[in-house]
């Protein structure tokens, strides 16, 4: 249903081919009060050999309060999960 599904009504900032992606990202709809704020997350993208791509995950813009704090908190569980899945998504086969 509306208002419980990933990055609803999120935008995309910028976009640098080959280097960076930002977007906006918002809380889990478990957190209602600050879900329709926002924060940002940049996407790092650094080429490596034998065509292999380093990239690093920066998620700011938090505010200050319980349920920032508690945003934050599912954020640093779910980004590394999300990270492992990409990784186990892109390895050669």
């Amino acid at each position: 249903p509306a208002s419980s599904r990933g990055s609803e009504n999120c935008k995309v900032h910028s976009v640098k081919p080959m280097e960076q992606l930002v977007f906006e990202w918002n809380a889990p709809p478990t957190i209602p009060t600050i879900r329709p704020l926002r924060t940002l997350v940049y996407l790092d993208f650094k080429p490596l050999p034998d065509n292999r791509t380093e990239l690093t995950l920066r998620n700011f813009g938090y505010g200050v309060g319980e349920e920032w704090d508690k945003a934050k908190g599912y954020f640093a569980k779910a980004w590394p999960a999300v990270m492992t899945n990409l990784e186990k998504r892109f390895q050669p086969k």
